[in-house]
């Protein structure tokens, strides 16, 4: 007889009640893909189930088996262990494991809680495949991480008998397949790429993680990827990303989860080239949405070829125009590279011809500008000029340039976020996601936070969905942090932006993208007005009271902010 194991991906958990909806925006690539390892490293022996649990009448409580994994973020860390407390509760005798970002970045937090069995950390590759075999001979370990560098960037003794390490990352050859067959994609949205799209949901394609890569070279202060993966790009062999892909629909519309695709160019342009032969030869007619620095612009073939392969946009993590900002948080490279667009520029702002010339050296980067004492409101102006070249080579390669912002860096104001939004507006970007900057364990922002005493302790982990500020700032309250961050969204997404960046826009209107973005804009509007994070909708977005009552709240968890904040109002 088969063993059966449940794999369940834990929601968001808002005060003492979870979040819940009939049909979620984004699928998730980490619970099919954690299905896949169970078949093969069990040679098909045990028999496999997954549970979203925020989808509306799916519940971890509801299955029998013989091992309950469970997989988290940072944001659903609290609904993660209340799950596990609960399912340990139940039935003691049955193992309950958990891994994932969230108990990767909170070990410290976790690993003495008795409901789980066994914590993993890190990825997941070789460790699973220990596990599985350690679970048949009935001799598990607490902790399985898939490197000891990691482990000790997280400044966490685990004793060796309780432990096992992985040799190394794993190298990403011979990756299995997603088992995707295991979810209800049609309790996933599928935007609409065409007028029968819109017409009709059958027309319209799934969209479907998939991963090229791991890893990023960019040390940013408030981000965990080059901790986690490592700042060593690794890629897939690129016939297997082939192979993958080619498992899909013909139509299907892929997110590529690799945090950016252009840090290792000519292996990323070999693969945009293989693409677009398998698609002009075999028939295939995918579309992609992936992440980019505002570096790959400096590579005009990477960005023409991503046009050609079928991006239809890209996700650009320009987070500040703020010189200050920038320069702490590490993407000092955002402040672009002085061309003949950013002379006119400089002209304009009424710098020296001293300070002109020796701006027009080719290749002279803006940050040099600022440290020989141009002032920063001139810099910022370079800034939004880098932008601007950004948007309009992404533009003209036909891809959709989507902003990515940040509020609440250390050289951030209230008019800060007020200018960005005009900024990106008047841009006519079609997309933008902001955030409020969070303080993400593991993190140096959190490190430092913490030195300086701005970090509001406990921290809340339900709370860290970039929503919420969780932090002192330092040139603004909190209340207006928060404040003036939903208010620049609305304003964003107001009617009168998207007529005038996406209706109005004729460049926008000839591409057959048109109508997914105008659907996007309407949803992630409907989203903005209730306070919630458009890629953290779905339809009939609600709050629930959680399946079973009597568990404790942990002291590290769900408790309400004690100041004002908007509350957040079911969909």
């Amino acid at each position: 007889m088969k063993k059966k194991v449940v794999l369940i991906q834990a929601t968001q958990m808002e005060g003492d009640k979870v979040k819940k909806v009939e049909k979620s925006y984004i699928v998730s690539r980490t619970m099919p893909y954690l299905a896949a390892l169970f078949a093969e490293y069990s040679h098909g022996d045990w028999e496999i189930v997954l549970i979203d649990d925020y989808l509306k009448g799916e519940s971890p409580f509801n299955e029998t088996a013989d091992l309950y994994a469970i997989t988290a973020m940072v944001a659903t860390l609290d609904r993660a262990i209340q799950i596990g407390e609960i399912l340990k509760r139940k039935n003691p005798q049955i193992p309950v494991i958990i891994g994932g970002p969230g108990p990767t970045a909170s070990l410290d937090k976790i690993k003495e809680l008795a409901w789980f069995n066994s914590i993993f950390v890190g990825e997941a590759e070789i460790t699973l495949r220990q596990f599985i075999e350690d679970f048949e001979r009935g001799a598990v370990k607490k902790v399985y991480c898939s490197d000891r560098e990691l482990l000790q960037k997280l400044g966490i003794i685990i004793p060796e008998h309780l432990i096992y390490y992985a040799e190394q990352k794993p190298d990403l050859m011979g990756l299995p397949v997603p088992r995707y067959d295991l979810l209800n994609l049609q309790r996933y949205t599928n935007p609409p790429w065409g007028l029968r799209g819109l017409l009709q949901s059958k027309y319209r394609a799934p969209q479907i993680p998939i991963e090229f890569g791991r890893g990023c070279p960019h040390h940013c202060e408030f981000c965990t990827v080059y901790k986690f993966w490592g700042p060593r790009i690794r890629r897939r062999p690129m016939t297997e990303v082939i192979d993958e892909l080619r498992q899909y629909p013909p139509k299907a519309y892929m997110v590529i989860t690799d945090d950016n695709l252009a840090a290792v160019e000519k292996e990323t342009i070999n693969l945009l080239k293989e693409i677009i032969r398998v698609k002009e030869t075999e028939g295939y007619e995918w579309k992609f949405f992936g992440q980019f620095s505002t570096l790959a612009t400096r590579n005009e073939e990477l960005i023409e070829l991503a046009g050609r392969a079928g991006f239809a946009s890209a996700f650009l993590g320009l987070e500040s125009i703020e010189p200050e900002s920038l320069c702490l948080t590490g993407k000092e490279f955002n402040l672009g590279t002085v061309n003949h667009a950013f002379l006119e520029t400089l002209r304009n702002l009424g710098l020296t011809k001293e300070q002109i010339k020796e701006a027009s050296q080719k290749g002279i980067q803006v940050i040099a500008l600022r440290r020989q004492g141009v002032p920063d409101n001139i810099i910022k102006e370079c800034i939004k000029e880098n932008y601007r070249q950004v948007f309009n080579k992404f533009t003209s390669a036909g891809v959709n340039p989507y902003a990515s912002l940040i509020y609440g860096f250390d050289g951030d104001t209230v008019q800060t976020i007020h200018e960005t939004t005009d900024f990106l507006i008047d841009a006519k970007v079609p997309v933008n996601y902001q955030w409020i900057l969070t303080p993400l364990p593991g993190s140096r922002l959190a490190k430092r936070l913490e030195q300086e005493k701005r970090l509001y302790l406990p921290f809340n982990f339900s709370k860290s969905d970039s929503c919420y500020v969780l932090f002192e700032p330092k040139k603004m309250s909190r209340e207006e942090l928060e404040r003036e961050f939903w208010a620049s969204y609305h304003k964003f997404y107001s009617i009168s932006s998207i007529i005038r960046r996406v209706v109005a826009n004729p460049i926008v209107f000839r591409r057959p993208s048109y109508l997914g973005l105008l659907y996007n804009n309407l949803l992630y509007r409907s989203a903005v007005k209730n306070n919630i994070q458009p890629l953290s909708v779905g339809y009939r977005w609600c709050l629930e009271t959680p399946e079973e009552t009597g568990i404790r709240n942990l002291d590290f968890g769900i408790e309400e902010p004690s100041y004002g904040h908007r509350p957040r109002h079911a969909l």
